[in-house]
């Protein structure tokens, strides 16, 4: 999906077993991987735990964004830089990623929500995006 909410076509690679996505010509908006709906819902017992993705780009020198994450649920949303929690920034090795699902100023969701607040987000969680393309 790109930012704008247009649904892009996935590339499927069934010999790596991954999936892939590439922004449409002359579109230079970013593009998220969503995650399924299984994922979603009422997720408070996620509360503390962490979201863990592996990530693999096919070109160097990835440009930054605060929103390379964005968790979305009925009471607003948050956001975090994919380098967030001492996380590397994308390359075009596969690299592991891990963001804890706590509003601690230290693990770096933007804006800075109490705990009732990020647990009420976790309670009807309605998005995971994660950012596919980075340049």
């Amino acid at each position: 999906m790109n930012e704008h909410g247009d649904h892009i076509s996935v590339l499927f690679s069934p010999f790596t077993q991954d999936i892939g996505v590439a922004a449409p010509a002359g579109d230079d908006g970013q593009v998220y991987f969503v995650v399924p709906g299984r994922f979603l819902g009422d997720q408070r017992r996620s509360f503390g735990r962490t979201l863990n993705f592996t990530l693999r780009i096919t070109e160097n020198d990835p440009l930054q964004s605060s929103a390379d994450v964005i968790l979305e649920g009925g009471t607003g949303k948050v956001t975090m830089a994919i380098f967030g929690e001492r996380n590397p920034l994308p390359s075009t090795r596969v690299q592991k990623y891990s963001l804890r699902l706590h509003p601690d100023p230290e693990f770096g969701w933007k804006p800075q929500l109490s705990e009732h607040e990020f647990n009420k987000l976790l309670a009807n969680l309605t998005a995971i995006k994660i950012r596919g393309t980075y340049t």
